[in-house]
């Protein structure tokens, strides 16, 4: 398709209805809107043309049924993240914030971004429905999972007040008793999609030291086993593990920690990794020690250790071979 000759809406997307900016309307500023269910679908079908590619921002489900729609009937979409918008509307001197404003931002940054090649967005495919019942389990334990955090943190508090009942204790240990059966159904309900391919892939990823069943799940569900990657550089910063640097001119130069743009539930578990890792992962504690005595922080010597077990495991994904501490890769590029 010729991106410089279709036509483009931008769609910013609620829970009840759709503000929409497209090509025909664009220049008399007509920012339109529609429900944001079928009906609203239909209306905005008749409006635009067959080769129309649409943008709009991630927003959770609330933008799946209008992207499943108009995917069947043919349509290029862009599912553009949310504070790319944000920074491209600020770097324009935005001072308004409605949802017609907001329709024609997204428009004008589909238009000058996407579309310019100026950022890479790929686009938006239908999953399957395996694919949408793994990633709604994802987020069901991660939600669990919260809780749970909640919990055993209020239980730890009250444990400070020499007065709390014994109602409030023996409560707060059935909501964390439960949280963690519930954590090990969902699990198990979500290894119950795995295909023999897989499992096969859990089991080889699982040679490397101090990888567990929680972080191969990382690797297969979340990083869609580096299928979406090219080097293990971009799995580190879509992972926010990333270092970022802090300078101006010579008076400002300064380590700013890492960038947490990225996936952070996936980098918590990884996290929990490395800190077996340091211990029983033989290239991972050389790693973590020499970084130690080269006076690094404590923190920061983890993080490198996290991006060594990312590299791992990005080297093994590719290779298809089972770890070995003293495998060198001379084709693979993982830096």
């Amino acid at each position: 398709m010729n991106q410089a000759n279709s036509s483009l809406i931008g769609i910013d997307v609620l829970d009840k209805k759709l503000d929409f900016l497209y090509t025909d309307s664009y220049k008399k500023n007509g920012v339109k809107k529609v429900e944001n269910r079928m009906t609203g679908f239909e209306k905005l079908e008749k409006l635009i043309s067959k080769d129309t590619r649409l943008v709009l921002e991630a927003t959770g489900v609330y933008h799946y049924n209008l992207c499943s729609h108009f995917y069947k009937k043919g349509h290029t979409i862009y599912v553009v993240n949310p504070r790319a918008v944000k920074y491209y509307g600020m770097a324009k001197l935005q001072r308004d914030k409605t949802d017609k404003v907001d329709a024609k931002l997204i428009y004008d940054y589909g238009q000058n971004m996407v579309f310019s090649g100026e950022v890479a967005v790929r686009e938006w495919k239908q999953p399957s429905e395996i694919e949408l019942k793994r990633q709604q389990l994802l987020t069901i334990i991660q939600l669990e999972k919260k809780h749970l955090n909640a919990y055993s943190s209020q239980l730890h508090s009250f444990k400070r007040c020499n007065d709390t009942s014994d109602a409030i204790f023996e409560l707060l240990q059935t909501k964390i008793a439960s949280s963690k059966e519930l954590i090990k159904d969902y699990e198990k309900e979500l290894n119950g999609l795995n295909s023999e391919q897989d499992i096969a892939y859990l089991k080889l990823i699982q040679t490397i030291p101090e990888i567990g069943p929680q972080s191969a799940m990382v690797f297969l569900h979340i990083l869609n086993q580096f299928r979406d990657f090219e080097t293990a550089k971009q799995v580190i910063c879509y992972l926010g593990t990333n270092p970022r640097e802090y300078e101006s001119g010579s008076s400002i130069k300064r380590n700013k920690g890492i960038s947490k743009m990225g996936a952070h539930d996936a980098r918590k578990t990884l996290y929990m990794a490395a800190l077996s890792a340091k211990r029983y992962n033989i290239e991972c504690g050389l790693l973590y020690k020499r970084l130690r005595e080269k006076g690094k922080k404590h923190k920061q010597a983890m993080i490198a250790v996290v991006n060594k077990l990312v590299r791992q495991a990005f080297g093994i994904s590719k290779s298809g071979e089972i770890y070995n501490a003293n495998y060198q890769s001379f084709n693979l590029n993982l830096s």
